[in-house]
């Protein structure tokens, strides 16, 4: 059995870094490849996030919402600002935290 494909529209530079030229398009990625990228950025934000309890002096946060950039390669990770939006493709993510059993605010 062949791994399914998903189409990704948009641009890949190709050329030597003198002669770079964005092909535009339409690009096939492995859907296996990008639910692994996807669940390896996710894993590694929900990392980064475990920590934020210790930052935010005990106040709870009741959802964070994160935009992954889905290159046409398949890569994923943040979407930061200044980035060109038609050479990527994005997903927001809501994540919430279930309230604390227990936690009395004070």
């Amino acid at each position: 059995m062949t791994d399914q494909t998903i189409l990704i529209f948009g641009s890949r530079t190709a050329g030597p870094e003198e002669a770079e030229q964005e092909t535009l398009g339409v690009h096939r990625v492995s859907v296996g490849m990008l639910r692994a990228n996807i669940n390896s950025a996710l894993s590694d934000i929900t990392s980064m996030l475990s920590t934020a309890k210790d930052v935010t002096k005990g106040a709870t946060i009741a959802h964070i919402d994160i935009t992954l950039a889905i290159d046409v390669d398949g890569s994923v990770g943040l979407l930061g600002t200044g980035v060109h939006a038609s050479m990527q493709g994005s997903l927001t993510v809501r994540l919430e935290f279930p309230p604390e059993t227990g936690h009395t605010p004070t």
